[in-house]
């Protein structure tokens, strides 16, 4: 699945759920714990170190030896930033470290605390080729509550994957990075008709596209299903997941062109502020990547947002 992974860390309780949860994900190597301290005006010590610097490096150790993590390099990251982004910088180092995910608590502490569902995962996706996971300390979990067993246990115990049928298609990525014994749920929402004739058309069409890829990607896996709703995209895929219980959402970042490019509009960001369970953004899979998968011939693009 994914084997190195970079996990944002700014000591709250979302950001340290973010690492017990890496937990649930099999095959993983290595993980590393960023920390950026962000200061205009970095404070050297007589020794002419940085003391915010060489306190975050401090606890930052401290909760990497807390971690006992058998068989998972664990390693440690302090950043220093006077200005700038910090989705830059996470960037940087993802890029720096080889990682190939991105998983971040949805709430932050401090500078990011506004910053952690909108325009900072935004840039991390734009600019970075790692695909993002954002997980959220359920409500009933805080500080002094009773240290969580397995968190994230049931991560892929029901898997919605969102698509609109684009290329390179969210579905066979899904397919063939997700654990193969996850049960999928292919879902397309229509957005648009000029009429109810039009809208059972295109729902029709839909379907039939659904249930063709949900073909395409079922051998040597388990159970896929498809599933379609009319309706706002956003609202659909929140409302369904909750109903069916879905343990993880998944969405694809469109990109240069899309996660920032309508962040207020458009139905990935949308998911990603609503959704009370996690969200795996993927990101497009690069020319000539296996994941990539033409339009059926003879089939026209489906109307309707999933993004």
């Amino acid at each position: 699945m994914y084997e190195n992974v970079l996990v944002p860390f700014d000591f709250s309780d979302d950001s340290r759920y973010a690492v017990e949860c890496l937990r649930a994900l099999p095959g993983i190597g290595r993980v590393v714990l960023l920390h950026v301290v962000y200061s205009r005006r970095l404070n050297p010590s007589a020794t002419g170190s940085d003391t915010a610097t060489d306190y975050a490096r401090l606890r930052i150790e401290e909760f990497r030896a807390s971690l006992k993590w058998e068989d998972v390099q664990v390693r440690t990251r302090v950043e220093q930033v006077r200005g700038g982004s910090f989705a830059d910088v996470v960037n940087r180092v993802a890029a720096e470290e080889g990682t190939s995910l991105v998983a971040m608590g949805r709430r932050g502490r401090g500078a990011i605390e506004t910053l952690i569902v909108g325009s900072f995962a935004a840039e991390i996706l734009r600019n970075g080729r790692q695909d993002v996971l954002l997980v959220h300390l359920p409500a009933d979990r805080g500080t002094r509550a009773p240290k969580l067993s397995s968190p994230c246990s049931g991560l892929f115990s029901s898997v919605l994957v969102c698509t609109d049928f684009s290329a390179p298609e969210v579905a066979v990525a899904s397919a063939a990075t997700l654990p193969r014994e996850a049960p999928l749920t292919l879902f397309y929402t229509v957005e648009t008709g000029e009429s109810l004739e039009e809208v059972r058309e295109i729902s029709n069409a839909a379907r039939a596209r659904l249930e063709e890829l949900a073909r395409t990607i079922s051998p040597g896996r388990g159970p896929v299903h498809a599933s379609l709703r009319v309706g706002d995209a956003a609202e659909e895929i929140v409302f369904f997941a909750q109903e069916k219980g879905v343990s993880l959402i998944v969405v694809k970042s469109r990109g240069d062109r899309g996660f920032i490019h309508a962040l207020l509009g458009s139905t990935s960001a949308a998911v990603v502020r609503m959704a009370d369970r996690p969200v795996l953004v993927m990101k497009p899979s690069e020319p000539g990547n296996p994941f990539v998968e033409p339009p059926p011939a003879g089939t026209e693009e489906g109307r309707g947002t999933v993004r």
